[in-house]
């Protein structure tokens, strides 16, 4: 029975067909020569809301001139107004489809490659054949038109009704033809360029971009597996999605990570949120869009605490790979710096970007800091350190240098345990968040912002800062750091060695350069300070201390000490990688309660005070932005022993009178 009234329903179909074969390519007798060799796509209309997607979805194979079938799907979104199961029903499909096409390769050998073709604005009527109402109409007739890459096209055939599913699809299929476009008129090389012009300042639909770049595509960007990553979906939103006045929002939501993308594959529960957007005419149909995007994403400072970043010179550019996608490359900035970008955004809307903070530009004329002399009796025995400025007194003799700090003066773990990742203090008297680096001559440096709370990164107002270890010292510190390690066993689970270090022709390779990080008691560098409501006052730390821990979270803790003028300071913090040879720092310094400088440091003079540009205590940019003022809260109070007050020497007058 089931098998009659099959054919019974063809046989009705038919008889619908032979009354308007007009459109149907099925009947040879309704198809010109030309038509007939027009590309063939057939193919199943079906509706879902699979992931909570209403739409309605043409999806099949297509084949030219007995070459083999390729796939093409078209898409449309149906509103929420709308009878999901309603089939079919006009509108506007977006889709693609395969085809092949040969590649040459570098090594000059032909191959075929399979790429898709994005298709826009296709726009579908379909109209009931016969003399049946759209409700009980079996077969309709299909019209259309839609754009690509190779032009403007029409679509013409039929879609007839499965009756023998359960739920409502059609059997589509239709012939796809290109309208030639009409000749340029004659006109005068004047009007032509004038013509291009206005071409170029118009907001062109990029499926017309890609059809003049008869270029090759390259193919998707391979992206490092460590460095700051984002992962996330691109999307584009109407204004009726939006209950906006004409207007579309391209926006950006995922997860980032500072341990590269398989920290978000593998953790995502681990990862922070980031979202980025761009908003633009509705009447753009162009998918991805470039441009400027603003957004912001989230820092745990804290466990169980977030601070909110925001982002507003973030530029990206989207250009068409050879894998049908897009590879994606811009630039942007933050509290943390300016950084370079480089992703791939995938077919389905996946976009992954790696950005690569810039090194800072030190300003200022290249004289070469002058080397201080050390006497003779001073440098043996010196372990290759540095030792500080001596004071010449009457009669040409050396005074006794002040007493430097040890890495025994720094309370910090051995290392020889398990060590869990740093939780902040909760209290502090400044926040510091900087790049730590290699630098191509060896030096280490590390470069930033400090703000006195986590709030004040949020609203700007910070101040610069920098500090670091000369090649020369981090060479000596390296030797004598990775000595320790292998004597005590910690190299096993710290390899600190960085491999397949290259030379860049100028600088040899040394210690310096293959090893990271670096303990070290030679550090030094200088910040901002507020002095008074309008005057600034750049603070020179005369040395810092650091150690660098791993912890179980595979970064590393970072525990040290220092002393400038306003006296000695505590830091502790961490230091998660990018790379091999750099990674974000976040230290917090801490003064202990009225804590003053060793009596032997001699107190900062003009002289002693003078800074050489391209030296590691260069002074921050004068117009580095506001400054906070270095005023620790409670209980810590930073000894300024050059600012306080002190009791007269004088000798008290005694009074005449009673």
């Amino acid at each position: 029975g089931g098998t009659k009234k099959s054919s019974n329903g063809n046989d009705s179909k038919k008889s619908a067909d032979s009354t308007t074969k007009k459109g149907d390519d099925k009947d040879p007798e309704s198809l010109s020569e030309s038509d007939s060799a027009c590309p063939l796509l057939v193919g199943t209309l079906a509706y879902s809301d699979r992931d909570n997607l209403r739409r309605h979805i043409i999806r099949g194979n297509w084949r030219y001139e007995g070459q083999s079938p390729q796939r093409f799907e078209l898409l449309r979104t149906i509103p929420t107004d709308e009878d999901l199961m309603e089939l079919p029903k006009d509108g506007e499909f977006n889709g693609s489809f395969n085809v092949m096409h040969t590649h040459k390769t570098s090594k000059g050998k032909i191959k075929t490659k399979n790429r898709a073709v994005l298709e826009n604005g296709v726009k579908l009527r379909f109209t009931p054949k016969g003399d049946e109402d759209r409700e009980g109409a079996t077969v309709f007739a299909v019209n259309g038109q839609g754009t690509n890459e190779y032009g403007v096209f029409e679509l013409f055939g039929t879609a007839m009704k499965n009756e023998g599913d359960k739920d409502p699809t059609y059997s589509v299929s239709v012939r796809k033809r290109y309208i030639p476009l009409a000749p340029a008129p004659l006109t005068n090389k004047k009007s032509i360029e004038g013509n291009k012009k206005d071409k170029k300042r118009k907001h062109a639909d990029s499926t017309a971009t890609a059809a003049a770049d008869d270029e090759e595509k390259p193919p998707p960007t391979e992206l490092p597996t460590e460095g700051v990553c984002l992962r996330g979906k691109l999307v584009r939103n109407t204004s009726d999605e939006l209950s906006l006045d004409n207007a579309a929002v391209h926006r950006i939501t995922g997860l980032w990570a500072l341990k590269g993308l398989p920290k978000v594959l593998e953790e995502p529960e681990q990862c922070e949120k980031f979202e980025y957007e761009h908003k633009c005419s509705g009447d753009s149909s162009v998918f991805p869009l470039s441009g400027r995007y603003t957004g912001f994403f989230y820092v745990s400072d804290v466990p169980g605490e977030r601070t909110k970043v925001t982002e507003r010179d973030v530029t990206l550019k989207f250009r068409s790979n050879s894998a049908g996608g897009h590879n994606v490359e811009g630039k942007g900035s933050n509290l943390y710096g300016k950084y370079n970008i480089t992703g791939t955004l995938a077919k389905d809307g996946t976009i992954t970007l790696i950005r690569k903070f810039q090194t800072p530009k030190v300003k200022g004329n290249k004289r070469v800091q002058p080397k201080v002399s050390v006497p003779a009796n001073g440098g043996a025995g010196g372990g290759g350190k540095s030792l500080p400025k001596s004071k010449v007194v009457s009669g040409g003799t050396v005074a006794p240098s002040p007493s430097l700090l040890t890495f025994d003066d720094v309370i910090a773990p051995n290392g020889e345990d398990p060590v869990d990742p740093l939780i902040p203090p909760e209290q502090f008297t400044a926040i510091m968040r900087g790049i730590l680096k290699v630098e191509a001559d060896g030096t280490h440096t590390c470069s930033g912002n400090w703000a006195m709370t986590n709030e004040h990164f949020s609203t700007g107002i910070t101040s610069k800062y920098h500090f670091g270890v000369m090649a020369e010292n981090a060479v000596d510190d390296a030797k004598a750091m990775l000595e320790r390690m292998n004597e005590s066993g910690l190299d096993e689970d710290d390899d600190r060695r960085v491999k397949n270090v290259t030379e860049d022709g100028i600088s040899p390779v040394t210690l310096a350069h293959s090893t990271f990080p670096i303990d070290s008691t030679q550090y030094k560098g200088n910040f901002k300070f507020r002095k008074g409501a309008t005057r600034t006052q750049t603070i020179v730390d005369q040395q810092i201390v650091l150690k660098y821990v791993k912890n179980t979270g595979g970064s590393y803790n970072v525990y040290g000490k220092g002393m400038n003028e306003m006296g000695m300071f505590d830091l502790v913090g961490s230091l998660v990688l990018q790379t091999n040879t750099n990674g974000h720092m976040q230290l917090y310094r801490m003064y202990p309660p009225s804590e003053a400088l060793p009596a032997a440091q001699p107190p900062p003079s003009k002289k002693s005070s003078k800074v050489f540009p391209g030296s590691l205590t260069e002074k921050a940019p004068a117009n580095s932005g506001p400054v906070p003022a270095m005023k620790p809260p409670e209980p810590f109070v930073a000894s300024m022993s050059g600012l306080q007050r002190r009791e007269s020497a004088r000798m008290s007058r005694v009074p005449s009178r009673p």
